[in-house]
């Protein structure tokens, strides 16, 4: 009697591997999002002296944080167990295969986060060093300078605001054309009484301005409805 040959096939598991791992992905998203709203929500807060809702929403922050890292770490997992995955005649125990590459990761903290760092520095619970002058805007210490120093436009009407690893803000264009005047080389801030220097490779899209724009706009929201006359009752007796 003739033995019959099996074939195994690595390409069905692999494949669903990767679906989980995409779902993954898109849950990383979706968390990214709420970040974003979470922070957004912790400055208006901050911005109206509510310390206790600030230290609520950093809370919330920090389980988002814990939430992505796990998230991510599962579909690295995932990402991993596809690539190394083999068919054969023994049984994969793929759980326990997952759970021995996450817990093989480093320990976790989100303290050491610096979204959570950002958190903290945008609701005034930790200020950074320095003795720069400070330039605060709207009474909040939410931006640095109101004023790019180069085109001196204000900050809220940039076109693509970019920030130094100090904080300070300025058009894209223009301080990339005075990098490039000076070769590329590191120039000190042009910001009036800074002594820090800059180069190209540190800046970042200037996200506090987005935040300060949203911060107005809920302020003028909030005083137009605190300014809306009061609904007349008219009482049945004086009818």
């Amino acid at each position: 009697m003739s033995s019959v040959e099996v074939e195994y096939r690595s390409e069905p598991i692999q494949r669903a591997l990767e679906l989980i791992a995409n779902k993954e992905n898109d849950m990383r998203s979706a968390i990214a999002g709420l970040k974003s709203q979470i922070q957004d929500i912790g400055v208006m807060f901050a911005d109206g002296n509510h310390p206790d809702k600030v230290e609520c929403f950093r809370g919330l922050m920090k389980e988002l944080l814990s939430m992505d890292h796990d998230v991510t770490t599962r579909a690295q997992a995932l990402q991993s167990a596809r690539s190394t995955y083999q068919a054969g005649p023994d049984i994969t125990d793929f759980k326990a295969l997952l759970e021995e590459q996450q817990a093989s990761r480093s320990s976790y903290d989100p303290e050491e986060e610096e979204e959570l760092k950002t958190f903290d520095r945008d609701t005034g619970r930790a200020q950074e060093g320095g003795d720069d002058d400070v330039v605060d805007m709207n009474g909040s210490g939410a931006l640095l300078n109101d004023k790019c120093p180069l085109t001196m436009k204000s900050v809220m009407e940039l076109e693509e605001a970019v920030t130094d690893k100090k904080g300070y803000i300025y058009e894209k264009k223009a301080i990339m054309q005075h990098l490039r005047q000076n070769s590329n080389r590191p120039v000190k801030c042009p910001v009036a009484g800074t002594t820090h220097f800059i180069t190209a490779a540190e800046l970042q899209p200037a996200h506090q301005v987005s935040r300060a724009k949203r911060r107005a706009l809920f302020g003028r929201h909030t005083t137009q409805a605190t300014q809306q006359p009061a609904t007349s009752v008219i009482d049945a007796d004086d009818i």
